[in-house]
């Protein structure tokens, strides 16, 4: 296990809190994410915007800095390029922010790289969102998003939803963040950029996630910040 651990790499956006980095380095290679030129600035430093992940692999968008090719290469040997570039600004930023469900791919197909439709044949949940991994995260059995619509798409599948105020979401350069955004997912635990007591309700989100069996790690005691997912890479 440790070595496993010490060889993962973990993505997250540059402007990261250090203290937030640092908690991260204790189980991998944290990897400041940032791009120049390629997309809107409050999500230029966003590696779920370039990133699709799944479980036997990852795609990406073919106009990732080269730094980062090489670096997940030298991780994820499973990586897929996409043939559909990121682009200034939504839907262009969406084509590869799609979520991984045991049912299939959640995202808007209108955007969806044609790599990501590849899953359509083990099930594909379209809805009108194409930002979803930055709304939307699956822990256990059940999605929690901050979007409503996804909240709708889901619950009409019989799926279990728990619905996230995002207004207390920090994103520089806009009103808010989203929830899937703030943290990431790894083994049983799941790890946030700051601390719950910011979210309104806390207490109900705390107690939907112990349900699941998961641990919470908080990565610093500080308002929630969007660093477009934390990205783990075994």
């Amino acid at each position: 296990m440790w070595l496993k651990e010490l060889f993962m790499l973990i993505l997250l956006d540059y402007r990261a809190p250090e203290k937030a980095r640092k908690k991260l380095q204790d189980i991998g290679e944290v990897v400041s994410f940032k791009t120049e030129g390629i997309c809107y600035d409050a999500v230029s430093g966003h590696p779920d915007i370039f990133l699709f992940q799944h479980p036997c692999g990852c795609i990406m968008a073919p106009n990732i800095p080269e730094f980062y090719k090489k670096t997940l290469l030298r991780h994820s040997p499973s990586l897929t390029e996409g043939s559909l570039p990121v682009g200034i600004s939504y839907p262009q930023t969406a084509h590869y922010n799609a979520l991984y469900t045991e049912n299939g791919v959640l995202h808007n197909k209108k955007f969806s790289d044609p790599e990501l439709l590849k899953f359509s044949s083990s099930g594909f949940i379209n809805c009108q969102q194409g930002y979803v991994r930055c709304t939307t995260i699956q822990i256990g059995s059940t999605f929690f998003t901050s979007d409503k619509g996804i909240e709708r798409t889901l619950l009409a599948k019989a799926m279990t939803v728990f619905y996230i105020d995002p207004q207390n979401i920090v994103l520089q350069g806009v009103n808010n963040g989203f929830f899937g955004g703030c943290c990431g997912v790894w083994e049983k635990n799941i790890y946030f950029c700051g601390a719950l007591k910011y979210f309104q309700n806390h207490h109900y989100l705390v107690t939907a996630i112990e349900n699941q069996g998961f641990n919470i790690i908080e990565l610093y005691n500080g308002p929630i910040i969007d660093v477009g997912s934390i990205l783990f890479f075994p």
